[in-house]
């Protein structure tokens, strides 16, 4: 399986739902169109993968909702996604590989560089305001300088949140870890922050700087606030098993809850760059394609 067929599989989705969030806010429901794929993180061009690994297991959201199912506002302000989320297993973005997963942690969390639903082939800034890549001997060195942003919490966005946030996802070695480790040949000693807004990733030259671009605006390039997820790790395990129905972004939503095979509420985001013209996206399990269509329909 390529990079390419596996991200551009949530594409038309995710940009369905991103368009829609931008929109004056009215209630909808959506069934997913039957080709998609990833505007906001997809990687484009990245080299083929051969037998990409399974999603990862992982435990069922236990955190209860703060609301009653479908209760994520005013019918002015929210829209209603239908689909099928049998898949999510978390909403971590070290861990989601699947459709579900990436749907709703592409809107909480923000990556270096990314790719917009009008043009798939450029790589643009969005942490990232800038990069430079330059050839180091033995390797290739790629130099990230980092606009300013903020968390929801409201910390900023540092080079050291980038650096933790590439580390914890090899150190946990979830299904998306090989497009860091077998992609990009990176360890834990690959990336460095020189400053508070500056990073550098040095790859070895067996790995391509441009296919790794690519990676990173996958969903697995996602930056969590590190003083945060920190302060929820549990038993060595990175803060993995509060995220798994939290987020700690600096995307335009974030998450208020998940209930498994029920709904994924999304809010906006206080501290967002963008705030989402619409503030509440309910996600919900509607896995058979009759119902989409009849409650798209009614």
């Amino acid at each position: 399986m390529k990079i390419r067929s596996t991200t551009l599989f949530v594409l038309a989705a995710l940009a369905l739902l991103a368009l829609a969030a931008c929109a004056p806010g009215t209630v909808q429901t959506v069934a997913p169109p039957a080709t998609v794929g990833n505007p906001s993180g997809a990687a484009t061009n990245a080299p083929a993968v051969t037998n990409a690994p399974a999603a990862t297991n992982a435990p069922a959201a236990t955190t209860a909702p703060t609301k009653a199912p479908g209760a994520a506002g005013t019918a002015a302000d929210t829209l209603v996604y239908d689909g099928d989320l049998s898949d999510l297993i978390s909403l971590d973005p070290a861990v989601t590989y699947e459709f579900g997963g990436l749907l709703a942690g592409h809107n909480a969390y923000e990556t270096l560089v990314q790719i917009t639903a009008t043009d798939l082939t450029t790589i643009r800034p969005a942490l990232a305001e800038k990069w430079e890549i330059k050839d180091a001997g033995a390797n290739s060195e790629l130099t990230f300088h980092l606009r300013d942003a903020k968390f929801s919490s409201g910390n900023p966005v540092t080079a050291d949140d980038v650096v933790y946030s590439f580390q914890r996802v090899i150190s946990l070695n979830k299904s998306p870890a090989y497009l860091f480790t077998d992609i990009g040949g990176l360890k834990q000693d690959s990336f460095k922050a020189t400053d508070a807004k500056t990073l550098v990733i040095t790859l070895p030259k067996t790995a391509s700087p441009q296919g790794f671009l690519s990676v990173l605006t996958f969903n697995v390039g996602g930056v969590v606030d590190s003083k945060v997820v920190k302060t929820h790790e549990a038993a060595g395990d990175f803060g993995s098993g509060w995220l798994l129905d939290h987020s700690a972004g600096s995307g335009p939503y974030i998450i208020d809850h998940w209930q498994k095979e029920v709904e994924v509420l999304l809010k906006a985001n206080p501290n967002a760059s963008t705030k989402p013209a619409t503030p509440n996206v309910l996600i919900k399990h509607v896995p058979e394609a009759a119902n989409q269509q009849a409650a798209l329909e009614k």
